[in-house]
């Protein structure tokens, strides 16, 4: 990336914020989009170099065989993977409902991989989740749609309730 196309976009981050950045970039015709870890999300990239934040980025990939299923961004042989879901063979052997949310989290990498991304980062991190049998099964798909009251704000996409009304809800918000 240029010196001044570096320049174009930290001022327009500065003064109007992330999305202004993502319209931008769409009316440059950038539409390759990567996974950026400082942001944490898939952003308008050129070389590898966030738009937004000028750290590097890596594209999403997935790696599914019959030990596990993997969804990672990719920094290249010599450097680790970020992973942004992983389930080994164990965890649907021993409990087949956590099929549901790895054919949730495939169909998005394929269809909407910003989604994921942004669905796996509202869920709590790892060491805070409680075992997986008191996990609700549509976990991946619990998705904020705003409002006043926080009970009646989170939906499961899969049941289309408030999380108010999912009985087995993983983040206990249900009452």
């Amino acid at each position: 990336m240029t010196p001044e196309t570096r320049t174009k976009y930290e001022a327009l981050y500065n003064k109007h914020g992330m999305s202004a950045v993502f319209e931008e970039a769409s009316r440059d015709g950038i539409t390759d989009h990567e996974y950026c870890k400082s942001c944490e999300c898939l952003v308008p990239q050129i070389d590898h170099e966030c738009l937004v934040c000028g750290q590097e980025t890596a594209p999403l990939k997935i790696a599914i065989d019959s030990e596990s299923v993997n969804i990672y961004a990719d920094h290249g042989e010599d450097k680790e993977p970020d992973h942004i879901v992983y389930w080994h063979r164990d965890e649907w052997v021993e409990d087949p409902d956590v099929v549901i949310p790895i054919a949730n989290a495939i169909r998005l990498f394929y269809e909407d991989p910003d989604e994921l991304v942004r669905l796996v980062k509202s869920i709590k991190p790892a060491d805070e989740w409680k075992p997986y049998k008191e996990r609700c099964r549509h976990c991946v798909c619990l998705t904020d749609k705003g409002g006043a009251n926080w009970r009646n704000s989170w939906y499961c996409d899969e049941l289309n309730k408030p999380i108010c009304e999912v009985e087995d809800c993983p983040e206990e918000l249900s009452l």
